[in-house]
């Protein structure tokens, strides 16, 4: 098990970090081009790690970005929710206020593809954020992700008052997150992969754009 966990974050580390280069040739060489995909990969990373903070910060970072394509500002915007709703609950440093203009904000951005388990992760922490804990439990038995569906299915179950289930389920839990083999894991590492051969890709097209166009101007001079 510690293997798999080292793994894994040897995998998170790398595609971690060459996001960020990503983003950082964009901004030198193509500032007019979106890197909201980038920072929406750097969200999910510190989500998984449970860092709220540094997830609001990078999704809003994301959504000052030029150009951006609509779903990648639904899902940035659906990031900033998530990221409120949990701190506002952890803690109280965001209000409710706060959370309530980010999720209008987010609804406003009218999302389409309400299958996308980000989109039910933010509608979970708003019916949490709300106190209706029946209508979390409805929309947390959706999620696709095994691993967060049974995180919040059990704890649901504990705020509605239901120990038995909320022990079962933390149990099946606890029993799948020590029993990740080492397929999982490689397609963890496979799931990083494409996201940095999404953005590496995009940014050699773009590569290429920045040579012609120095061709050009040299045929010119």
């Amino acid at each position: 098990a510690n293997v798999t966990m080292l793994s894994i974050m040897n995998q998170t580390m790398l595609a971690e970090k060459g996001l960020y280069e990503c983003i950082d040739y964009l901004h030198r060489y193509f500032p007019n081009e979106s890197a909201a995909i980038n920072y929406i990969g750097l969200c999910r990373i510190n989500f998984n790690r449970v860092n709220f903070r540094k997830t609001l910060e990078l999704a809003q970072r994301g959504l000052q970005e030029p150009n951006i394509q609509p779903i990648h500002t639904q899902l940035l915007h659906a990031y900033v929710c998530i990221a409120l709703g949990a701190m506002h609950r952890r803690d109280g440093s965001y209000s409710e206020e706060e959370y309530d203009k980010a999720y209008k904000e987010w609804k406003q951005t009218q999302p389409k593809v309400n299958e996308n388990d980000m989109f039910k992760i933010a509608e979970y922490y708003h019916a949490k954020t709300k106190k209706d804990y029946q209508q979390a439990l409805e929309i947390a038995k959706t999620i696709v992700s095994p691993l967060i569906r049974l995180s919040f299915v059990s704890d649901t179950y504990g705020f509605l008052g239901n120990y038995a289930m909320a022990f079962k389920t933390h149990k099946e839990f606890k029993d799948l997150s020590d029993s990740l083999s080492a397929r999982e894991v490689r397609q963890m590492a496979a799931e990083h992969s494409l996201q940095l051969d999404v953005a590496r890709s995009e940014n050699e097209a773009k590569d290429l754009r920045l040579a012609n166009q120095a061709l050009k101007l040299e045929h010119i001079s």
